[in-house]
């Protein structure tokens, strides 16, 4: 589920894989993290990044710590920069 764009993997495949070990629904994820269903879909759909506020949120869920969840973000952007920046020099 969590999309491979660059190098790395999104931190929702990550979180995917939390939230059904844990054998929570979506909405039970929304609940536990203070967010709406449909940000909650967005996230595990790696159409959100991780913020703090939800690292932070993922980390009081007992899903890792907040610096676990910005650090693989923070990897996942860098890689998808590179990216980006290596497509651009191909084209040129």
């Amino acid at each position: 589920m969590g999309r491979k764009i660059a190098e790395t993997f999104h931190p929702s495949f990550s979180i995917v894989e939390g939230v059904e070990s844990r054998e929570w629904t979506q909405v039970e994820f929304a609940r536990r993290l203070g967010i709406s269903a449909q940000y909650a879909n967005d996230l595990l759909h790696a159409k959100r990044g991780i913020s703090p506020r939800i690292a932070v949120a993922l980390e009081h869920a007992g899903m890792g710590s907040a610096e676990y969840w910005l650090k693989m973000q923070a990897s996942y952007d860098l890689s998808l920069y590179r990216s980006i920046l290596r497509a651009r020099k191909e084209a040129l």
